[in-house]
């Protein structure tokens, strides 16, 4: 067995989805997606006490990294949420640190 139960449907098969609604672009269908993805993702961070003081569930970062892909190619990302910081969704911070 790779993965648990639930980490699998509440973590790693959320981007799954998300990659399959960016390639058909189908916009409405991936902001549905990424709530629903968002809402798996909170509750699995939150399910005990030891995953709620754990950082790794701070940002859905797979989520984030699909919500990216589709922001860049121009899908509008109507979800709003703590775990998928708009900063980085957006790149606010491109060109404020030297590289």
């Amino acid at each position: 067995q790779v993965a648990g139960k639930e980490l699998m449907l509440k973590i790693l098969y959320p981007p799954l989805e998300l990659f399959h609604r960016y390639q058909r672009q189908e916009a409405e269908q991936f902001n549905a997606a990424l709530v629903d993805a968002i809402t798996r993702h909170k509750d699995y961070w939150t399910a005990d006490d030891a995953r709620s003081l754990s950082g790794e569930g701070l940002v859905a970062l797979g989520p984030l990294a699909l919500a990216c892909m589709a922001y860049d190619a121009g899908m509008p990302i109507e979800v709003e949420s703590a775990y998928l910081p708009k900063a980085l969704l957006q790149r606010a911070w491109v060109g404020e640190f030297e590289t």
